[in-house]
């Protein structure tokens, strides 16, 4: 009870009076958006940090709106049942080896990729997994 001398008020009984304030400390929670079969296919990172987008057109193009500067986000690309289907990625992401990573072609299987916004247009990407 004496550690609590500094954060409370001591009571004529010897008890102390605290105020407790309790924080629960989680990670940020975002909507998992998710699209198909449009292309050109614009993820807009106003609304969400997680996308989910099931190719159905080759190939598939992808832009970005909304980003914000240090901004980070995941698209899960997933073929359909048929797959074969191709991305074309939005401009001026540096990929983590030097190069833009083979997607998964088989039907029904999924990649999920990471990005990092380090400025306006420019991108870090990297491979979370493949052929999920």
């Amino acid at each position: 009870a004496d550690n609590l001398a500094s954060t409370g008020v001591k009571l004529q009984d010897g008890t102390y009076n605290v105020d407790l304030k309790i924080v629960q400390a989680s990670g940020v929670v975002t909507s998992l958006v998710s699209g198909t079969s449009t292309t050109p296919h614009t993820f807009d990172l106003s609304t969400a940090n997680s996308f989910t987008y099931t190719l159905a057109t080759n190939p598939t193009v992808f832009h970005l709106a909304n980003v914000t500067q240090g901004q980070k986000f995941i698209i899960r690309i997933e073929q359909d049942s048929g797959g074969g289907n191709d991305i074309t990625w939005f401009s001026t992401i540096k990929w983590a080896g030097g190069s833009a990573p083979t997607e998964t072609t088989t039907g029904g299987k999924a990649d999920v990729f990471g990005f990092i916004a380090i400025e306006t247009g420019l991108y870090d990407g990297f491979v979370i997994g493949q052929n999920i």
